[in-house]
C-alpha cells in the first residue's frame, strides 16, 4: 500500500513539474514579441574575430530566425552578469529600432539585458555558416 501511495505521489509531482517547466518556457517567436516577418534587419557581431554582418534579406534574416527558434527560452531564477564572452550576438531590428539583442548561443544567453537558460544550444557550425554568407566589415 505504502508503495503505492509513493508512487502515486511520485507520478503527480513529476505531471506537475512538466507542466511548470512547459509554462515558463516560451518560443522564440513570444520572446522575441513581434512577428517574425515584421523583422526589416538582422545585425551580427562575431566576438571571437570583432566582425560584423547586417542583412535586410528577407530569406536570409528567415534562415537564422529558423536556427534560433528551433529551441524554448526559461528565465533564468539567478539574473547576475555572468557573460564572460560571447560567441555571437544578433540584434532584430523592426524598422530602425533594436527589438531584441541576443548575446549568446549556449545553453544560457541573454535577451535584452535579462538571462535565459534555452533547451539546445544553436550549432556554432550553422551559426558560422550564416555570418560568412554575407559580407563581413570590421570596427
Amino acid at each position: 500500500m505504502k508503495i503505492k501511495r509513493i508512487k502515486k505521489k511520485l507520478f503527480i509531482i513529476c505531471i506537475i513539474l512538466f507542466v511548470v517547466i512547459q509554462y515558463h518556457y516560451k518560443s522564440f517567436r513570444t520572446v522575441l514579441g513581434t512577428n517574425e516577418y515584421n523583422i526589416t534587419k538582422v545585425g551580427m557581431q562575431n566576438g571571437n574575430s570583432g566582425g560584423y554582418v547586417s542583412t535586410t534579406d528577407k530569406e536570409k534574416i528567415k534562415e537564422l530566425f529558423n536556427l534560433v527558434n528551433k529551441r524554448y527560452y526559461g528565465k533564468s531564477i539567478i539574473q547576475l552578469h555572468m557573460t564572460t564572452g560571447y560567441s555571437y550576438y544578433f540584434d532584430f531590428y523592426v524598422g530602425d529600432k533594436v527589438a531584441l539583442r541576443m548575446l549568446g548561443s549556449g545553453n544560457l544567453i541573454e535577451l535584452n539585458n535579462k538571462y535565459y537558460i534555452v533547451t539546445k544550444s544553436v550549432d556554432n557550425d550553422s551559426l558560422t555558416s550564416w555570418f560568412n554568407s554575407l559580407p563581413v566589415s570590421y570596427y
